[in-house]
C-alpha cells in the first residue's frame, strides 16, 4: 500500500526500515504514550520480532509512516475477534 499524504507516505513496512525504526522507536516518550506492548528500550530483537509478526499476517493491518523515505512511525488497526469481530482498535505512533 502507498498512501501519499503530502508531507508523509503511509506504506508497507520493510526489513530495510530496521535502522530507522530503531532510531525512532527507541524513545521513552514514544513508549510512554503507546502503552505497555511497545517496549523500551526498543532493541534490534524487538524490531526482528515486529517484522516477523508482519510477515506472518495474512492481510496487512499495520503500515509505516515515512518522511523523506525513512520510517518515522507506524499506523495500524487491530481487528476485533469473536463478539468484537465487527470492530477494531486504531492506533499510531510518530517519532520525535
Amino acid at each position: 500500500m502507498n498512501l501519499d499524504c503530502g508531507l508523509c507516505l503511509v506504506r508497507n513496512w520493510s526489513r530495510d526500515d530496521q535502522e530507522s525504526l530503531l532510531e525512532h522507536a527507541n524513545n521513552l516518550n514514544v513508549a510512554r504514550n503507546v502503552g505497555e506492548r511497545f517496549p523500551h528500550p526498543y532493541t534490534a530483537a524487538d524490531a526482528d520480532q515486529w517484522f516477523s509478526l508482519l510477515e506472518d499476517m495474512a492481510e496487512p493491518t499495520h503500515w509505516a509512516v515515512a518522511v523523506d523515505g525513512f520510517a518515522v512511525g507506524g499506523i495500524g488497526v487491530e481487528l476485533g475477534r469473536g463478539e468484537y469481530a465487527k470492530s477494531g482498535r486504531f492506533g499510531y505512533w510518530l517519532g520525535e
